[in-house]
Order: C-alpha cells, then sequence, then structure tokens
C-alpha cells in the first residue's frame, strides 16, 4: 500500500481535487483531511505499481504543496481507519488518538507545524521530511497489539498544528485446508 501525504499552508478550506500515483487515482483515508491555519491530507493506494513513478496531487487553484509517500507491504488492501486534530496558535503539542480495529496495524502520521519542526513522542519513527522542515510523515515503526486506542503526539515551539493519523491492517493470508479424513475405525468383528 502506498500512503501519501499532502499539506498546503495557504489556507483552510478542503480545495485538493485527488492525488494520483502513476496515473491512477488514490483513495482519502477516512478523517483524513485536517485544517487550521494549514492544510494535511492522506491518501492511500493499494497494490500500487512498481518503479519510480510520480505522485500528483491536483487542486481547485493555484498552489504549492508538500508532497511525500511511503509504501507498506503485506497489509491489507482496505484502511483500518483514521482520525485527526488541530491545536494552537501558540501550542506546544496536538494529540490525535487513533481507535484500531484491527490486531497488528501500524499507525501511520502526518504533521505540519507553523513555522517549527515537528518532533514525536517515543516509539514513533519520522519517516521523511515533506518540502521544508515542518511537514512531517512518520509511522509506529512496529506493529500495535492489541487493537484498541492508540494515540500520537507532535510537538514544537509556540506553533499551530494540523495532524492526521491512519492505520493500516495486515494482510489476511489465506492458509488453504489440508485434506484430512474424519472417521471411525471399522472393526471387523463387526461384520458378518
Amino acid at each position: 500500500m502506498l500512503v501519501v501525504g499532502v499539506c498546503e499552508t495557504s489556507g483552510t478550506s478542503d480545495v485538493l481535487t485527488g492525488v494520483t500515483y502513476n496515473g491512477v487515482a488514490m483513495t482519502r483515508f477516512t478523517n483524513g483531511f485536517s485544517a487550521k491555519n494549514a492544510r494535511v491530507w492522506m491518501y492511500y493506494l493499494a497494490n500500487p505499481a512498481v518503479g519510480t513513478h510520480n505522485i500528483v496531487a491536483s487542486f481547485s487553484g493555484t498552489l504549492v504543496p508538500s508532497v511525500g509517500g511511503i509504501s507498506y507491504s503485506g497489509v491489507s488492501a482496505t484502511p483500518d481507519g483514521g482520525a485527526n486534530n488541530t491545536s494552537g496558535p501558540g501550542a506546544s503539542s496536538v494529540t490525535v488518538n487513533l481507535t484500531t480495529t484491527a490486531d497488528n496495524c501500524w499507525i501511520v502520521g502526518l504533521a505540519h507545524a507553523d513555522g517549527a519542526s515537528p518532533s514525536y513522542t517515543s516509539g514513533v519513527t519520522a519517516r521523511g521530511t515533506l518540502s521544508g522542515d515542518n511537514n512531517r510523515l512518520a509511522d509506529s515503526n512496529a506493529a500495535k497489539t492489541p487493537p484498541g486506542s492508540y494515540s500520537m503526539i507532535f510537538s514544537a515551539t509556540n506553533s499551530s498544528f494540523e495532524a492526521v493519523l491512519v492505520s493500516i491492517a495486515p494482510a489476511v493470508t489465506f492458509i488453504p485446508p489440508k485434506p484430512m479424513f474424519i472417521g471411525q475405525a471399522l472393526n471387523r468383528s463387526s461384520f458378518y
């Protein structure tokens, strides 16, 4: 699964009309949009083409977005869920809480901090910086078990924040049944 984060800092309305990878339309995560002083979005594409291809974000208007992506393998083609939150101005952090419904989900987050570089709580690994240092993609760096409530805290000094979290469930592997004979041994003495 390809997970893409998009950030645009010139307003708060939802003006992203679509994201494609290799010309294939991506799907916005449920709750995959957050806005306060800027805007962040998260999209996904199950089973993306292998290789180097373009990620294209389209807007209704002339904007200069930051775009980045992370690829995950061994995951379900359908995401587990999403959550978002904002705080500020003048805040030192924002917490986003997410409830997973499947076991062994990975949590992926995108945060924007106005004029500052966001940092993360322990157990969170930064995976990439979108253009500019104040937009970061990160994940849980491990599967979360059991299903339940998880959170990421994004921190920076005197900032406004926009943040989105999504969870990605593992792929369910089908194990074909083995042929098995179920029966009762026959006693020769019962036949005449």
